[in-house]
């Protein structure tokens, strides 16, 4: 079954390639998010719809670059730098299949801002680009629903909670986080229908990311809404909206309270605030720091031990548990030489919103300007909060983060 299902992902995406290519960008978002709803429907999974999944995106990318006359990284040079030097790291790893899965992933997501900066230069691009994080709402949402009804999957935080997630687990939960930020933007480029049916999904995602109970996805979001409050030109409207949601939620709260409750009781003493020292997480970063900076031998210090391959090669009572922070993944195996590396490209990321300044006399492009730059800043803060507790290898999330970044700075970069 799962062998007929990666040949249906590497079929259709292909034919959509081959015939519209245009249209595929779009697709490709809600194909993550739907690969990533389907693998909790197989009992078991091996890795051949991941190798399929790959294959299209890196298709798609060099099709891309190939239309851009080569193009593509002309503002994001850096960007082809860091990709050469995992590569080369890549190469050199014990266990080359773990690594160069990894290596993939991160070039995959990372790649999609100069794709976004692009091929996003016009308000109907963008509306088309809502419509399809509207449609990761209602896939959250069907998710939600169906895995709940029929006892889909698994709940994360122990097996005596009456609440699933399917596959929408660990990573994969931060998606919606993103997907919910971005509709402060759809009342710039959308129908009022389309509008409509976003704030139809969008509380029970809030809802579900809610009952998931991970930590980060909840502070996430939380922080990216706080950015869009202050320091949007729409200060008030925004406000309003995060009112509302709350009041319906609290309104809710009877339904869910025996679930959420349930999901507290679970997670026991994580949720304490002086619990964060006694973490796995926490602890890593003096064991990482101590076999790279703190090593005294230059191989480590500058270029790490193994990239992406921490189990069993990293000291202390979690030898055999993969390192969760992603700081602690990118010093580990790519050194102090990654760590600048993975900071100039989010430099150049940065400098990109930085650049644009411009705005002419049109009130439309003013509200335009004045919404999409702190969604800019909200999206590209919350991939720094999220990678404290793991996120980096999550295909899905990080797709969509990077694609609407790039989205951003390349439509606003041509607004005249």
């Amino acid at each position: 079954m799962e062998f007929i299902f990666s040949l249906v992902i590497l079929f259709l995406p292909a034919l959509n390639i081959i015939l519209k290519r245009s249209g595929f960008i779009y697709n490709y978002l809600l194909l993550n998010v739907f690969i990533d709803i389907a693998l909790g429907f197989f009992e078991q999974t091996t890795n051949l719809v991941a190798y399929s999944r790959a294959i299209i995106a890196v298709v798609f990318v060099m099709v891309v670059w190939y239309d851009s006359g080569g193009k593509l990284f002309h503002r994001n040079k850096i960007f082809l730098v860091y990709f050469l030097y995992l590569l080369v790291l890549t190469f050199g790893s014990s266990n080359f299949n773990v690594s160069f899965s990894s290596t993939l992933k991160m070039i995959i997501t990372l790649v999609m801002f100069p794709v976004g900066m692009y091929y996003f230069d016009s308000a109907e691009k963008m509306r088309k680009l809502n419509l399809a994080v509207i449609g990761t709402l209602v896939l959250v949402t069907c998710n939600f629903v169906l895995t709940n009804i029929f006892g889909i999957g698994e709940n994360p935080y122990g097996s005596s909670v009456d609440f699933y997630v399917g596959n929408l687990k660990l990573s994969a939960i931060n998606t919606p986080v993103y997907a919910l930020l971005v509709m402060t933007s759809i009342g710039l480029f959308n129908s009022k229908r389309e509008i409509t049916t976003a704030k139809l999904f969008a509380l029970p995602t809030i809802l579900f990311l809610i009952l998931s109970m991970k930590r980060i996805s909840l502070v996430a979001l939380i922080w990216g809404s706080v950015i869009l409050i202050l320091f949007g030109k729409s200060k008030v409207k925004n406000l309003k909206r995060t009112v509302m949601a709350i009041l319906l939620l609290l309104a809710l709260y009877p339904i869910y309270s025996p679930v959420l409750n349930q999901q507290i009781e679970a997670r026991g003493n994580r949720l304490e605030v002086g619990i964060i020292e006694e973490e796995s997480r926490f602890l890593e970063t003096f064991i990482v720091f101590d076999l790279t900076i703190n090593s005294g031998k230059a191989k480590p210090f500058f270029f790490g031990q193994e990239i992406w391959n921490s189990v069993g090669h990293y000291n202390g009572a979690h030898n055999e548990r993969p390192l969760h922070v992603d700081y602690n993944r990118i010093l580990f195996g790519t050194g102090l030489v990654g760590v600048c590396l993975y900071l100039l490209v989010y430099k150049n990321i940065f400098s990109q919103m930085r650049r644009i300044t411009y705005r002419n006399d049109s009130l439309l492009d003013v509200q335009v300007y004045d919404t999409l730059r702190p969604l800019f800043f909200a999206i590209f803060s919350c991939t720094l909060i999220i990678s404290l507790s793991g996120g980096m290898m999550g295909v899905s999330h990080r797709t969509l983060a990077f694609l609407y970044l790039g989205a951003i700075s390349g439509y606003l970069g041509r607004m005249k």
